[in-house]
């Protein structure tokens, strides 16, 4: 039996444009928070950032998404929290920085 996928062709697309974005900094202070799961990886170029994504299951792709969602919200509500980092981070490569493209928009846009 095949399975569904969890996202269309054209959420992908979506959450691929969002994922390059989250990828350059934190859109609540503009900072790279250790507690996020784009920390490691902000320091890479962004071709190198999109190749880890492409690589990504859907289900990491929705569940790093709405991390970030919540984060976002969470931090709107009531400022940046020191927290404890104990979850999923993205692997330690040793891949060369790279620069990065500018990006105006930011997840809270929505």
């Amino acid at each position: 039996m095949k399975m569904e996928p969890l996202v269309t062709s054209s959420q992908r697309s979506y959450l691929r444009a969002k994922f390059s974005i989250l990828s350059e900094d934190c859109p609540f202070d503009r900072g790279n928070p250790s507690v996020c799961p784009f920390h490691e990886i902000r320091n890479w170029s962004l071709k190198e950032r999109m190749a880890w994504f492409d690589e990504l299951s859907e289900e990491a792709i929705l569940n790093i998404y709405t991390y970030c969602r919540l984060c976002l919200e969470v931090k709107e509500k009531l400022g940046p929290v020191k927290v404890k980092r104990t979850g999923w981070r993205a692997p330690q490569q040793g891949l060369e920085q790279g620069a990065s493209e500018e990006h105006s928009a930011r997840l809270r846009d929505e």
